[in-house]
């Protein structure tokens, strides 16, 4: 199957678009920004490979739950993924990205409810300081990642109350963050 982005014009009242594991190029990216409607993309195990460019997936304004696990997706976001304000879950698992999370569009996403990052190649400061204007998020999952200690200012406390964190991986991690002893 090889959807066009004509074939995607008759579908623009869908909310949820569920194709997960189905064999889909990269360029399904491009077409699916017709689907002006769409709530949640779930895309899991595709097998896309290459980089998540700038594409239609950035239009879908209203998308509160996108999921692109274990496909071969690689570099950094696409900073055009900051136009997707409405998403509350976000699942990334098992691809190949890579890049600082303090300079990704994720710092944008601050109606997160569930952020999952795991067996990638980000680079994630231990104090989880990008995040902490994201009063919504409840849930941080991000093993097999690089972490490293950042100078984060130790008076800055997060506005997130996450229910669930978890965290490993690699690197000089430092201290502990003080917010998560109290």
């Amino acid at each position: 199957m090889n959807p066009s982005a004509r074939g995607f014009h008759n579908l623009t009242k869908v909310e949820e678009f569920f194709m997960d594991n189905s064999i889909l190029p990269i360029n399904f990216f491009h077409g699916v920004g017709a689907l002006t409607s769409l709530k949640v993309l779930s895309l899991s195990n595709c097998k896309f490979n290459g980089n998540l460019t700038s594409s239609g997936l950035c239009e879908l304004t209203h998308l509160e739950e996108l999921v692109l696990d274990y496909n071969y997706l690689e570099g950094a976001l696409p900073s055009c993924l900051a136009n997707l304000t409405s998403l509350k879950r976000l699942s990334l698992d098992s691809n190949r990205f890579s890049g600082n999370i303090t300079l990704s569009p994720l710092n944008k996403l601050t109606n997160l409810h569930y952020l999952s990052l795991s067996d990638n190649d980000f680079q994630i400061p231990v104090s989880l300081q990008p995040f902490f204007n994201h009063s919504k998020l409840k849930i941080i999952k991000a093993t097999n990642n690089e972490f490293y200690a950042d100078t984060a200012i130790e008076s800055l406390e997060p506005t997130f109350q996450l229910n669930i964190l978890v965290l490993s991986g690699y690197g000089d991690c430092g201290a502990i963050p003080n917010f998560l002893y109290s």
